[in-house]
């Protein structure tokens, strides 16, 4: 029998570096811009182009360390830069291909001489040089310690009542579908596998998933589609080596942590090893930003701008391809001035990488962090426009290691996971191990949204996140006292319902208003009308759904109505009510002079600026059921 690699967290590093207890710190200076320069380029021209601009635009000041009598030598920028690409034709209008604003940032690593993170950044915010300064603990993975094991017991058969979740032949799929689908002895499913089902159609292009990780192991069961190499330092650096993503030197160290989340997310399936991904068809691209578990911020920071098509040090061109959901299963701590925290929850520069990577269209998701706290500024988890995914234990609670707050959207498992991974200095018969982290809770949720933009290439950030966050279930992870207001964000994923909202979502029928009796037969109609009908409401009623019939909890959706052809953000409505619940029955419709949309509103009163009216087309007067029709 083989042995696998039982992994548990040894040190809660994740995101709790503690810069001051070193003697240098990472340190992100926001220059001061002044001006703006406009770069008119093709994509190949890009990288030189921006190059040689900011070369010229950084000067280098020597400044005091503060009262220590030493100096720091850093660069000073004033020169935002305006990237636009070759223009083409559109609409009969001319725009340009592309477009990137590179606002100038330099990243820099200084001799603390005795100063602690605030004295770091007084000392330099007090040369009137910068905009702002900011101080950075290490970028890190959780640390591991590792045992051998034989495989756990294993059952066949169906899950829940469910279809038969055998559906490939991955040497251990049992187990895995076991540790990562169901909670507890109710084998309540997550949904994942389903999901996994729709994707065995041959006619699905492949799974566009990018991993910035570090440890990214040689393996027969996830095969990278490509790698670059983003670390900054040691003598595998992408200075000497911009291609290398296999780490070497202190081999001990590495605990493949990049690969076991890339597998969780796309393994190859049905190859008779390893696990089964949760997105099939992977196209896996590695980008090593970590060296054997922990790292520069900056190189973090750089690998999100390559990819968003911004060029980085010591690479010759940026990603020109499609894009897709990145993976970050890393974090490290965030200094700066407490009057900028509530605007940049994870710092500036970290929250302007992400801000890129999402003008590039590319779906962020990252883990929460395994420090069992409240996550506040750790980069990148509590960033703006990030799906942040916690751990949840086989009982469906709250994983005793997982961070939580009010900027985790969603919980999936995370203990007992199955991954590939033979760390480095273990035994070469050592082919798997079981993890626990939200390092890969995270790659759970990856996959989950790349297997659902397969069948739903438009699937963006913006309903991925919305649609993953009102398709939860249960914010209070089975009561467990952490999760108190609302610190558990929407609850666990529901696999399922979430791939049915896209696809709702994505045939223009997310949010519905139909006739009371539509979808019964004229049989169940009629029936109906005369046993329980006697005034005739049925059918001068109407079916209400919101996120095909999913509602979050602590939220109401106050819907609106306006004449026909009204455009809801500049003209006049009517509030017609506010409801709790994802599908309701309302008899104050009126579809033919009538449009109607809601908002989304929370427990406090506020509502979002979005309107999201309905689809109707159910509602109208020849579509009414037959029975009402006589």
């Amino acid at each position: 029998m083989k042995k696998l690699i039982i992994a548990s967290v040894l040190s809660a590093l994740f995101g709790s570096a503690q810069a001051e207890g070193s003697s240098q710190a990472y340190v992100s200076l926001i220059h001061k811009a002044t001006n703006t320069e406009e770069l008119s380029v093709s994509k190949s021209n890009i990288v030189r182009s921006v190059n040689r601009l900011t070369e010229r635009d950084t000067e280098i000041r020597c400044v005091a360390a503060g009262d220590t009598g030493n100096e720091w030598c850093v660069p000073v920028r004033d020169t935002n830069i305006r990237v636009l690409g070759e223009m083409t034709v559109q609409n009969g209008q001319s725009t340009p291909s592309f477009e990137r604003n590179i606002r100038p940032i330099s990243s820099v690593k200084l001799e603390r001489h005795g100063l602690s993170d605030q004295e770091v950044i007084h000392a330099l915010m007090a040369t009137g040089l910068y905009e702002s300064v900011e101080v950075h603990g290490s970028m890190k993975n959780f640390k591991m310690q590792s045992q051998s094991a034989t495989i756990p017991f294993i059952t066949d058969g169906p899950i829940h009542g469910g279809p038969d979740y055998n559906l490939f032949d991955d040497e251990y799929y049992k187990a895995q579908r076991l540790s990562m689908y169901r909670v507890g002895d109710s084998m309540m499913s997550s949904g994942i596998a389903s999901v996994m089902a729709r994707g065995q159609r041959s006619d699905l292009p492949k799974a566009k998933m990018f991993v910035i990780d570090g440890g990214f192991s040689a393996s027969e069961d996830v095969l990278y589609g490509s790698g670059v190499n983003m670390v900054s330092w040691g003598d595998t650096s992408r200075e000497f080596e911009p291609d290398n993503i296999t780490p070497r030197g202190d081999v001990e160290s590495c605990t493949g942590h990049g690969l076991s989340a890339a597998g969780v997310m796309g393994a190859t399936r049905d190859n008779e090893q390893g696990v089964a991904g949760v997105a099939g068809n992977a196209d896996v691209m590695a980008l090593r930003a970590l060296n054997c578990g922990d790292g520069a911020p900056y190189d973090t920071y750089d690998a999100n701008d390559w990819l968003s098509g911004i060029p980085v040090q010591y690479h010759d061109d940026v990603y020109e391809g499609e894009p897709g959901v990145v993976n970050m299963s890393y974090g490290g701590s965030v200094t700066l001035d407490p009057s900028l925290e509530e605007e940049f929850p994870c710092g500036y520069s970290g929250q302007l990488s992400i801000d890129n990577m999402q003008g590039a269209g590319f779906i962020p998701v990252v883990a929460a962090g395994n420090d069992s706290k409240e996550a506040k500024l750790i980069s990148p988890a509590t960033c703006r426009d990030v799906i942040t995914v916690g751990a949840m234990d086989q009982n469906g609670q709250l994983a005793g290691f997982s961070n939580y707050g009010h900027a985790v959207d969603v919980f999936a498992p995370g203990v007992q996971v199955y991954a590939d991974g033979t760390p480095y200095g273990m035994p070469e018969d050592v082919e798997m191990r079981v993890v626990n982290g939200t390092s890969f809770a995270a790659p759970i949720v990856s996959g989950l949204i790349a297997e659902t933009k397969r069948h739903f290439p438009e699937l963006n950030f913006k309903m991925a996140e919305l649609l993953l966050k009102q398709t939860a279930f249960d914010p209070m992870l089975n009561n467990s006292p952490k999760c108190e207001d609302g610190k558990c964000g929407a609850g666990r994923i529901d696999g399922e319902a979430f791939f049915l909202a896209v696809e709702a979502w994505s045939n223009g029928r997310l949010n519905t208003i139909s006739h009371a009796l539509s979808g019964a037969s004229e049989a169940e109609q009629q029936w109906y009308v005369d046993n329980f009908d006697a005034q005739g409401m049925a059918c001068e009623s109407y079916q209400v759904n919101f996120f095909n019939g999913h509602s979050k909890p602590g939220d109401t959706y106050k819907v609106v109505s306006a004449a026909k052809g009204t455009d809801f953000e500049t003209g006049s409505f009517t509030e017609v009510g506010q409801y709790t619940s994802g599908s309701v029955v309302l008899s104050d419709i009126d579809p033919e002079s009538s449009d109607y949309a809601f908002h989304v509103c929370t427990e406090d009163g506020g509502c979002d600026d979005e309107f999201y009216e309905f689809n109707m087309q159910n509602a109208a007067s020849d579509n009414r059921p037959a029975v009402c029709t006589g």
